[in-house]
């Protein structure tokens, strides 16, 4: 059975401080610690000590090839909690404290009866282990002697053996491209059937829309009746009448899905959905009214019917008088006031049912223009299509590492400048529809796709709480050409079946409908004040999101809520490419990448101010408008203070506060003022280790959403774009604002050889935190390879794949071109389940990139770092 007894260190650079992202649990033995990052000597020291323990225990630890592995004491294990291990290097004469390791015991029952093995504590099996690798290296040497002589014999054979398959190859060279042309043949046969029932589908569409206005208007005619016959009865009719005009608005919004096959056709169809809309909406209202006008009349006709006959009673009652006496006049009266009092009554019943009437009226008018309104704004976005193409060729990192790109069909000679909130550049895609968006709030459907409910402008339009502020976008069609050397990308407004141009995902419903539009959320998540999260403008970013409590947090919105897409990075991926033609985001827009610092106050003072005391040189690395917390650390068990921005107290005086302004404290300081309560800068005991004072510091933090709202215009840009500190924005995407986005639909699974598949849960699939159920019901797209090494290394990303609409690694490269990110391989892990953190965070510098990827997060593992959208 394969055996999962390592626990992977790894240092990066510059670092002194590592954490153990694998699960340790309690009462585990024979456990192995492998340190990776550092380079340390061929045996050194290891110290380990659970917290709160007076005394380490030490262990020696190997290194071999740059890997120093050093075994974990079984009484470590013994104890739930927080443990640390010292690496400790000693030359026999002074011994120092390099580096520490911070882990965590997870608890679980002990096993009754069960015992663990003596922990092997000696030096002899380390110096053993260090001989025997000496030993190792000199066969080596010799083996390598004796390849040597062998490769100088296996040379020439190598050469007969190069010239029999270069023959082969030669007599099957034709064979692909035969095969290339049938593929070719069929898929334009099935694209040509598919495209003759839509054709016809949308023809029984506009049937179905006939015969629905024309049983509207039966429908109509038969509540008019109705309504001649009792008056009370027009409050149920006008609600019909609503309800037909949604059915009817409902109808003209679904048969738009068809604009891509049948654009004239949908066109006319439209057109004659709203026609009937407005001809059964008006013949309805003008049955109700005049069925209320002849209510009225025949009212009218009866209190004058009773008047006369009020009268005539009381003629009679007079005559009557003269022979039955005063009684009966009496009873006369009285039954005349109740024949008047019944008259008003009813009158004053028509009256309140007329005031009904116009208020139906005018609700049913206000509906109709409402579906009218939205129809249009959706219809805007889909303008007039070209069937343009917009395409870049990118040379495969294996032929050419460059991350240049070359501009090809329609795509050759635009230009596009990022724009800044002072400048604008130069944007040859300003007036394209293809890449125009809108912002707009909206709601998902159950299957999770998204839809407009207000735009911005609008008398409803939400951007302060509780509600969704994303970009609505005419669908494109795309795909990647494998051309031998290089791949062409293509995007267009139309479908072109000779390219094998395909919708975008996210503009196909569950059930397979083509959408004629999509919505991204703009922001990362922030909460509201109901508790959920939010894509909203000018609000304090969510941190320590983890794949699983997106799905926890999401859900609570509603059936469709997971969390943002992947392909929400793929669409900054794609369209940062067409229009900029390079694969390196980062030579375009920087984003902030490059904001890491933690600064300790350089004037302790008892007195409460609402600046922070930084050197001058320190204050020329401050933005202003940016963010910071301020506060103190932890004490760890050695003395020396945790400053990691997850600490909860790292941000007590102020956390995620704005800079308001910097300004000079004295000849060589700087008052760092932030919008929040006044605070001191003296010194605080740590509360556990009480002979540990923890300075305080401020620490730079992730933006607040809507940083790029100032980039003018509708362009891409950033307020300050190369020089790392600011958030960018791509199609009206705000990306890497400081932290990884994590992606809510794909997974990693950890194979034997260190490389990693990828599971894609489709749209409608629910999302799962198991692993087997995720291997069941998600879609295999593709594989991450492991480092050419096979040592799990980390490597820059040189080529990324996009399947179904998501992206990721395909190709190692040792040094930072093509995409010019980074691929954190997360070790050496055989087995188990990783999330997927995209983009970098603020100290990434150029590792980071929307192509940069982090693979050592389990699905649960959240922090401070850790952001999501919807």
């Amino acid at each position: 059975m394969e055996k999962h007894n390592t626990a992977h260190a790894i240092f990066t650079s510059g670092e002194k401080v590592a954490e153990i992202k694998d699960d340790v649990w309690q009462y585990d033995f024979g456990q192995i610690l492998q340190i990776e990052g550092l380079s340390l000597p061929p045996t050194v020291e290891v110290h380990y000590a659970n917290k709160g323990r007076d005394t380490a225990i030490p262990q020696v630890g190997v290194t071999e090839d740059g890997i120093t592995t050093a075994p974990i004491p079984n009484e470590i294990l013994s104890e739930k909690g927080a443990f640390t291990a010292y690496i400790f290097a000693t030359d026999g004469e002074s011994g120092e404290t390099c580096y520490t390791i911070n882990g965590y015991v997870n608890k679980r029952p002990p096993v009754e009866g069960f015992n663990t093995p003596e922990d092997q504590e000696n030096l002899h099996a380390a110096v053993g282990a260090v001989n025997a690798a000496a030993e190792r290296a000199e066969s080596a040497e010799t083996k390598a002697t004796e390849a040597a002589n062998q490769t100088a014999e296996d040379a020439k054979q190598t050469a007969a053996d190069r010239a029999e398959v270069e023959r082969l190859v030669e007599s099957v060279s034709g064979i692909g491209e035969q095969v290339t042309k049938v593929e070719n043949l069929t898929k334009q046969a099935q694209t040509s059937a598919a495209n003759a029932a839509l054709s016809e589908q949308a023809a029984k569409t506009a049937e179905t829309n006939a015969q629905n206005a024309q049983a509207g208007a039966e429908t109509a005619e038969g509540n008019a009746e109705l309504a001649e016959q009792r008056t009370k009865a027009s409050e149920q009719a006008v609600e019909k009448a609503k309800q037909l005009v949604t059915q009817m608005g409902q109808e003209v919004l679904d048969n738009k899905n068809h604009v891509d096959q049948t654009a004239q056709a949908f066109d006319q169809t439209a057109q004659q959905a709203v026609a009937d809309v407005n001809n059964a909406g008006q013949t309805q209202t003008e049955r109700v009214q005049s069925a209320g006008n002849t209510a009225v009349e025949s009212v009218k006709t009866a209190q004058t019917a009773a008047t006369q006959a009020v009268e005539t009673t009381k003629t009679e009652a007079v005559n009557a008088l003269q022979t039955e006496g005063t009684t009966q006049t009496g009873n006369v009266t009285a039954e005349g006031a109740k024949q008047v009092q019944a008259v008003q009554a009813a009158a004053q019943e028509i009256m309140a049912d007329r005031e009904q009437i116009a208020q139906n009226k005018a609700d049913v008018t206000a509906l109709k223009e409402d579906l009218n309104e939205l129809a249009h704004d959706i219809s805007a976005l889909k303008a007039q299509k070209t069937g343009r193409l917009y395409g870049v060729k990118k040379w495969k990192s294996s032929v050419n590492p460059t991350s240049a790109c070359e501009k090809t069909r329609d795509n050759a000679g635009l230009v596009c400048e990022p724009s800044t909130d002072k400048e604008q550049g130069r944007d040859d895609y300003a007036d394209i529809p293809l890449f125009q968006w809108r912002r707009c709030n909206y709601r998902r459907y159950d299957d999770g796709f998204a839809y407009p409910i207000a735009f911005e402008g609008d008398s409803d339009y939400n951007d302060k709480d509780n509600a969704d502020v994303g970009n609505i976008y005419q669908t494109f069609y795309y795909n990647e050409i494998d051309m031998g050397d290089y791949t062409e990308l293509i995007i267009s407004d139309f479908p072109n079946y000779q390219l094998g141009l395909r919708p975008w995902e996210e503009a196909v419903r569950a059930d397979g409908t083509i959408m004629p539009y999509f919505i991204y959320s703009a922001y990362s998540a922030s909460i509201g004040s109901d508790g959920n999260p939010y894509s909203l403008p000018n609000k304090r970013e969510e941190g320590f999101f983890s794949y699983n409590t997106m799905i926890d947090k999401f859900q609570k919105k509603g059936k469709g809520y997971w969390g943002a897409s992947v392909r929400r990075n793929t669409f900054g991926m794609i369209f940062s490419q067409i229009k900029y033609a390079t694969k390196d985001i980062q030579s375009v827009m920087s984003g902030c990448t490059n904001y890491n610092f933690q600064y300790k106050a350089s004037v302790q003072s008892e007195t409460k101010n609402t600046y922070f005391p930084i050197t001058k040189a320190q204050a020329n690395n401050i933005v202003v408008g940016a963010y910071v917390s301020i506060g103190y650390g932890q004490a760890k068990p050695d003395k020396s203070v945790n400053l990691d921005r997850g600490v909860k107290t790292i941000g007590v005086y102020g956390d995620m506060v704005k800079v308001l302004r910097i300004e000079d404290l004295d000849e060589t300081n700087s008052a760092v003022y932030v919008e929040c309560e006044p605070f001191n800068t003296m010194p605080v005991q740590d509360k556990t280790e009480t002979d540990v004072m923890c300075e305080i510091v401020m620490s730079s933090m992730p933006w607040w959403t809507g940083s790029t709202d100032k980039v003018l215009g509708h362009h891409d840009g950033a307020a300050v774009i190369r020089n790392g500190k600011y958030p960018y924005r791509i199609q009206g995407i705000e990306y890497q604002t400081g932290r990884y986005q994590i992606a809510s639909d794909v997974v990693m699974m950890c194979r034997p050889d260190y490389s990693k598949d990828v599971y894609l849960a489709e749209r409608g699939i629910a999302h799962s935190k198991s692993d087997s159920v995720i291997k069941e019901t998600y879609t295999k797209i593709g594989n991450i390879p492991a480092s050419a090494n096979g040592k799990g290394s980390d490597y820059w990303n040189g080529d990324v794949m996009i399947k179904k609409g998501a992206w990721f690694p395909s190709t190692e490269l040792d040094q930072a071109l093509g995409y010019a990110d980074r691929l954190y391989s997360g070790g050496t892990a055989t087995s188990g389940s990783r999330e997927y953190l995209q983009g970098g965070y603020l100290g990434h510098g150029s590792s980071a990139g929307l192509a940069c990827l982090d693979c050592g997060g389990g699905l649960g593992w959240a922090g401070w770092v850790c952001a999501a959208a919807d």
